[in-house]
């Protein structure tokens, strides 16, 4: 039964830890009445935000087993960040908040897409009503900024939370993503803040491109084969293997 929950928490990604969380402001009080008001109006409201902790840490990937992973690997500019929005999963748990990076493509060195392209990037976090989704792991990426950009598509099987739209996912979460400098000369991974030469990465990428062919199904065949295994080996039952299986074949829920 270990073995069955360690291979159903790689499948989801996300750990999440509801917490509530009571807002108190120190400092002198204020005079006036307006602002009294406001201040207790601010306080009552973030009293009753209750605070969805995710983890969204995974496993550390290589360079090279980022690029395996890819649908796109594209260079680009944020060009709007959407509001957040809430997903039902398809297990029926609890909803968690999302939003997208609008990616204009400036360079596609992986995938279908074209160059002056936007595409959608989603990232779990936000406010939606009195729920926030805060994960430590999720990049914080502003309007202006350009990026080395290593991209899953969002299918089936890729996690709990997939709705059934055009967008993607950073592979790693956040070690897909590589800030590229105002001089446009170096790149910085958001995860670790490391700094490599943008032409080095470049070449790699290309390098790695000239023999890579795009697999959109394989995160949902992946996932089969790893229940495939999970089912021989006893690890699971084949009524938990019906059960899970069914989740590959539903999308998510949006809900706001």
């Amino acid at each position: 039964m270990k073995k069955l929950l360690v291979f159903f928490s790689l499948l989801i990604c996300v750990s999440l830890i509801l917490l509530l969380v009571g807002c108190t402001d120190g400092g002198e009080e204020d005079s006036t009445v307006a602002t009294s008001e406001s201040l207790a109006s601010k306080q009552l409201e973030e009293e009753s935000i209750t605070v969805q902790n995710v983890s969204g840490i995974v496993a550390e990937l290589t360079f090279e087993e980022m690029l395996e992973r890819s649908c796109a690997v594209v260079k680009g500019e944020i060009t709007g960040i959407s509001d957040a929005f809430a997903v039902k999963p398809v297990n029926g748990g609890d909803a968690s908040n999302f939003y997208e990076y609008e990616l204009t493509l400036e360079e596609v060195y992986v995938g279908a897409d074209s160059v002056g392209d936007k595409i959608n990037v989603r990232v779990q976090g936000g406010l939606v009503g009195n729920v926030r989704t805060e994960c430590a792991e999720t990049p914080e990426l502003s309007v202006g900024t350009k990026v080395i950009a290593i991209l899953s598509k969002a299918t089936k099987g890729s996690n709990l939370y997939v709705t059934d739209e055009d967008y993607y996912l950073i592979v790693g979460v956040n070690q897909g993503i590589f800030v590229i400098d105002a001089d446009g000369e170096n790149v910085t991974s958001i995860n670790k803040q490391q700094e490599t030469k943008l032409g080095d990465m470049v070449s790699e990428i290309e390098e790695f491109a000239k023999d890579y062919v795009v697999d959109i199904d394989k995160t949902y065949n992946d996932a089969i084969i790893s229940l495939d295994e999970a089912l021989n080996d006893g690890s699971i039952t084949q009524e938990e293997y019906d059960i899970y299986k069914s989740f590959y074949e539903k999308y998510a829920e949006r809900v706001d």
